[in-house]
């Protein structure tokens, strides 16, 4: 047979911050009571700044450890310390599973994206297109507003990723956008070239 539900919910008032300190201090007169749920909130409060701070730390060692590897990249040789922020600031960082899709053919978006570690593989069709290492780009269609991705790109392992939005980068300084946009048609001419040099 089914036994109906019962609240195990206390009929009796909640106990107060002053009920617990009296409980805890019974020959406490009400000033000592007073005092002590003072403190108790001040040092809630602190521990709660502390933890704040602690977050914003940990967020700013984040972004020096990001700031750090894409130092490091071949694709930021030549930007500016204050470039490299700007496009951190256009960018998210992506982990992919080993075989995971980044791009499939058909896609229609405006982002750029760079390899932090690790590689993907290219292929259109059935003709695989090689592979992109670290420091290498892909992503060329969002220079063509509205274009569609032609080629399927998945990671060949455990791939680190930097996805920068088209629309975002366009917030960055001029000398930025310039910059970017050399960067990347260089990496993917000199793609061209070795895929051409493969053919032959």
């Amino acid at each position: 047979s089914l036994r109906a539900c019962t609240s195990s919910e206390s009929t009796e008032p909640p106990l107060l911050k002053s009920d617990i300190a009296r409980d805890t201090t019974p020959d406490a007169t009400d000033a000592d009571v007073d005092a002590l749920v003072a403190g108790n909130t001040e040092f809630a409060a602190d521990l709660t700044r502390v933890h704040q701070r602690l977050r914003a730390s940990q967020a700013e060692i984040d972004d020096e450890e990001r700031f750090a590897v894409m130092r490091k990249l071949r694709f930021f040789h030549d930007f500016s310390h204050s470039e490299i922020r700007e496009v951190m600031r256009a960018g998210v960082w992506m982990e992919c599973q080993p075989g995971e899709q980044v791009l499939r053919p058909g896609d229609i978006d405006d982002r750029f994206y760079i390899v932090v570690s690790g590689k993907v593989k290219v292929s259109r069709g059935a003709d695989p297109g090689g592979r992109i290492e670290t420091g290498g780009c892909f992503g060329e269609a969002a220079f063509g507003e509205g274009s569609r991705r032609d080629s399927v790109i998945e990671a060949d392992g455990h791939v680190t990723l930097i996805k920068v939005t088209g629309t975002l980068l366009e917030q960055a300084s001029i000398s930025c956008q310039l910059r970017f946009h050399k960067v990347f048609l260089k990496e993917l001419i000199g793609r061209l070239q070795r895929g051409s040099k493969r053919n032959g």
